[in-house]
């Protein structure tokens, strides 16, 4: 259990975790405290990193852990943060700007880092940042109601309806939760993977109606594939195959239905054009004489 930080009268706890350089020249970091108050640490993870640090209350307690391993600093802070958020804090690092944050208090808008959904991977599992999700078929309404069940004291939503956006605020980790979350209402699993659509042409040659698809569905001059759809045609040039991400397949489906039509359909021929035939009874001249008139 946690216990109270020493007081002025109490000697300075040992500090037995290290740092060294590594063969890149980076700072690799090895716990190893028992007992140490939150202050003492802290202030040794800012020194061993060249951090400023601003620190108006430190957690109360004590830090006890030990581990053989080394970690980045990256690593370090993260592994901190997973004990500290349990306690009500959390480390903020914004350049070589470090900040204890009592989870209690109104956290700084100006320290929290935005990150892209792409960013989010490389990211700590317990480090807090701030993502824009882009909605489809889920509403700005339906992802705050979903997701703000899972927002800790540290967490913040901000919706945009007329955007279809939402900016959310968490640790890293709960972001990619939620990241996956959408991904799995934007583009079903079902969708994507497996599925093989087969298009059965009547009128139009399939490279003709290519010609019109590819621009359109994001592909290049003769290109049949890219990481969203993958197109194939038959020998015969009768059937188009597709498989990939649903809103692609449906665009080509369109495409198809409004190109692959009987050119002659609905049109009628102007009074005059057609030939007709006539017969003429001849009684009286040679019909030879009257074929030649």
């Amino acid at each position: 259990e946690d216990t109270a930080a020493a007081d002025n009268d109490t000697p300075m706890p040992k500090i037995l975790s290290e740092s060294v350089l590594n063969e890149d020249g980076e700072i690799n970091i090895r716990f190893s405290f028992r007992n140490t108050p939150w202050q003492v640490v802290i202030e040794w993870f800012a020194e061993q990193n060249g951090l400023s640090l601003q620190m108006d209350a430190p957690p109360i307690g004590t830090f006890n852990y030990t581990d053989p391993n080394f970690y980045t600093p990256e690593q370090s802070l993260d592994v901190m943060n997973g004990v500290l958020l349990t306690r009500g804090f959390t480390l903020i690092r914004r350049r070589n700007f470090l900040t204890v944050v009592n989870l209690e208090d109104e956290i700084p808008d100006t320290l929290v880092q935005f990150v892209s959904v792409d960013e989010l991977d490389d990211r700590g599992e317990y480090e807090l940042v701030k993502t824009l999700f882009s909605l489809v078929k889920m509403t700005a309404e339906e992802a705050q109601q979903d997701f703000e069940k899972l927002l800790g004291p540290q967490g913040k939503m901000f919706t945009f309806p007329a955007a279809k956006q939402v900016i959310i605020q968490e640790t890293a980790g709960r972001l990619r939760q939620i990241r996956d979350i959408i991904k799995a209402v934007e583009e079903p699993r079902q969708k994507q993977e497996g599925m093989i659509e087969e298009f059965i042409l009547e009128y139009m040659p399939a490279e003709d109606i290519l010609l019109v698809a590819r621009p359109l569905i994001g592909l290049g001059e003769d290109q049949n594939r890219n990481e969203d759809i993958n197109i194939a045609v038959d020998p015969l040039g009768t059937r188009i195959f597709a498989t990939g991400k649903e809103d692609k397949l449906a665009l080509l489906r369109t495409i198809i239905t409004r190109v692959d039509v009987d050119p002659l359909d609905g049109a009628e021929p102007e009074p005059g054009e057609q030939p007709y035939l006539m017969t003429h009874a001849i009684q009286v001249a040679d019909p030879g004489t009257a074929y030649e008139v």
